[in-house]
């Protein structure tokens, strides 16, 4: 076999097997402890340039300097683009099955 066929196979093996409730609930218990000890050891920024450049940062989130007009035209190139790539596609696709070819017999 291949490498790439066993390590399919490895995968499959390993994404089927299940947690029980008892390690799944073990499991969440030590990733809380831990979370909340990760929360304790952070240093706590309290200066006032890291409130005043936090703030900024939220004030230019929703202002992204970006037009409605500009915003609507990206979304049409998205669309010719998807448009034509599903045309160019299709056109390239040959159709072989009995009933196109009109030899279907019923």
């Amino acid at each position: 076999m291949s490498k790439t066929l066993r390590l399919f196979f490895f995968t499959v093996v390993v994404a089927s097997w299940q947690v029980t409730p008892a390690l799944a609930e073990s499991l969440l218990q030590s990733g809380t402890r831990l979370a909340r000890q990760a929360g304790q050891q952070l240093p706590v920024q309290t200066s006032t340039v890291a409130r005043r450049s936090a703030s900024a940062a939220q004030d230019a989130a929703p202002s992204s300097g970006i037009s409605k007009r500009t915003k609507l035209y990206i979304a049409i190139g998205a669309f010719v683009v998807a448009a034509v790539g599903m045309y160019a596609i299709e056109r390239g696709v040959e159709d072989n099955t009995p009933s196109s070819k009109g030899t279907r017999k019923d």
